[in-house]
């Protein structure tokens, strides 16, 4: 199957990113609203004094280059390691359009892309493997982690699967920011004012959950 055809088998619409309200603002105030990934942001002059990155040691250094997201729900674990590192910050999950998936250069990650049993691949093939019926995980007791009946068709085998974007993400292909409360959605749409943006804001707090 093409990575298209699981799409739609499946009913995926949407692909998530959390971030800080500091980073989602740099994302704003670029001259062309984007995602970037984490070997760029360094390099990003307007972002210096902002950065927060929610992992501040990586080991797949060799992934620098490419944006991690998720499938239909974000990676609980990740944001509760990465909420605990920034307790204080507002928090907001981007979600883009499920077309970016077809996208050139995109990869597929079984699990999270440090772990050293990760698989990856692209295309169909990469997207497929995503949802298997088990998938190997060496944190699980047996050495794998099955897909239960009632896991939502829509979501990948294992939550901390990644969908790996090469490069800078556009904006263009983002459908809404979700934010956990009234005040995060009064912030957020402060920021877009403040930077001249109009995305729609929606108040989603199960995509909050650690």
């Amino acid at each position: 199957m093409t990575t298209r055809d699981i799409i739609e088998d499946r009913g995926v619409t949407d692909v998530l990113h959390f971030t800080t309200s500091d980073g989602l603002l740099g994302m704003l105030a670029a001259p062309f609203p984007q995602l970037l990934p984490r070997a760029q942001l360094a390099e990003t002059k307007h972002l210096e004094y902002i950065i927060k990155y929610n992992s501040p040691t990586r080991v797949d250094t060799e992934w620098f280059n490419y944006n991690s997201l998720s499938i239909s729900e974000v990676n609980r674990f990740f944001f509760g390691c990465s909420f605990k590192k920034h307790p204080d910050a507002f928090w907001a999950v981007l979600e883009f359009s499920a077309d970016i998936l077809t996208h050139e250069g995109v990869f597929f990650a079984t699990t999270n892309n440090m772990y050293p049993d990760v698989v990856r691949h692209e295309g169909g093939r990469g997207l497929a493997a995503l949802f298997a019926s088990r998938i190997k995980n060496d944190r699980v007791r047996t050495g794998w982690l099955s897909r239960f009946n009632d896991r939502p068709l829509n979501c990948p085998t294992d939550n901390q699967a990644e969908v790996l974007y090469p490069g800078a993400l556009s904006f263009e292909y983002l459908k809404r920011i979700h934010v956990p409360d009234d005040a995060g959605f009064r912030l957020v749409n402060g920021q877009l004012t403040a930077c001249h943006c109009a995305y729609d804001v929606m108040i989603s707090p199960e995509h909050f959950l650690k």
